[in-house]
């Protein structure tokens, strides 16, 4: 106990040892306790393959109603992206029908 004692004298052991019990608290409380839940985030902020997603699913909304002003609002939400997005959706259409895709391009005018 005396070799503790004389251990925490020293101020080099005692930061040692509170920056490790700081390190090993921050963690529980950032991961387990706390931690960040990402909700309602914008569109230019999500990964390509996402944005991509999103694109299909206004290029196939589209195509059900027609709505152009409607079709151009959801492709500005993609920002400074939306061209090189829609170029992923030509790449790999999936679902989506090429006509839907040519349609929503003229419509929005892409």
């Amino acid at each position: 106990m005396d070799a503790i004692r004389e251990q925490t004298k020293k101020p080099l052991v005692v930061g040692a040892l509170g920056l490790i019990l700081g390190i090993i608290l921050g963690v529980l409380y950032g991961w387990v306790i706390n931690p960040v839940e990402w909700s309602d985030a914008d569109i230019p902020n999500l990964r390509q393959d996402l944005q991509v997603d999103y694109l299909r699913m206004a290029i196939d909304s589209y195509a059900y109603n027609r709505d152009a002003a409607l079709a151009t609002q959801r492709y500005e939400r993609l920002g400074d992206n939306a061209e090189s997005v829609l170029a992923g959706v030509v790449a790999e259409p999936l679902t989506v029908k090429p006509e839907d895709i040519t349609a929503f391009s003229v419509a929005v005018g892409a």
